[in-house]
């Protein structure tokens, strides 16, 4: 985050109206987390996933710019979207859905993929700890968890996360947007 923001790539007056709207969204995506079928999100998520690749492939592909000015979608785009955003991204786990949001409502891919990281920080926290509230209370969850955190797995996901941030820091701010936006697709695929 601190690099992000020393290379500007956070747009802090989007962070502002964006992240309460996701953070509320993740609440709610924690609760739904406890009674959906792992097995439809499993497939949801996948399906969106494929979609938004092929779409930023076709975007690419046409060679389409964006205008990267804050673009007036309307209130219920902007704050119902961020809503479902944070409901999403706690189902299913990635934030992938954040950055091409951030640029239809018009920031360039550097600062889409910096904000993304502030707000994906912050609802992280709140989720965590949504988690091992709503599971305090559970009988047999696997050993190694507090509530419906396992934090064996957390460990597992911390470590190689610092260093792909701190990768992916460098990246955006090296790349030209271009093979930015081209390895950020590559990336919905993998």
């Amino acid at each position: 985050m601190v690099k992000h923001h020393k290379y500007n790539h956070i747009d802090w007056n989007v962070l502002k109206w964006s992240s309460p709207l996701i953070i509320i969204g993740s609440i709610l995506g924690c609760f739904t987390m406890t009674v959906v079928s792992s097995q439809l999100v499993i497939y949801v998520f996948s399906l969106a996933t494929l979609i938004l690749a092929i779409r930023s492939t076709q975007k690419l592909i046409s060679n389409t710019q964006q205008n990267n000015t804050n673009r007036d979608l309307g209130w219920s785009f902007r704050y119902i979207g961020c809503f479902l955003l944070g409901l999403i991204s706690t189902l299913s786990g990635s934030a992938s859905f954040v950055v091409p949001y951030y640029e239809i409502i018009g920031l360039n891919i550097k600062k889409s993929i910096g904000t993304t990281t502030v707000v994906v920080w912050l609802y992280s926290v709140f989720v965590l700890i949504f988690m091992v509230s709503l599971g305090l209370n559970k009988n047999n969850l696997p050993p190694g968890n507090i509530g419906f955190l396992n934090y064996n797995y957390l460990w597992l996901f911390i470590i190689p996360t610092i260093p792909g941030a701190l990768l992916g820091t460098k990246l955006a701010n090296t790349l030209p947007e271009r093979k930015l936006r081209i390895a950020f697709t590559v990336l919905l695929y993998f």
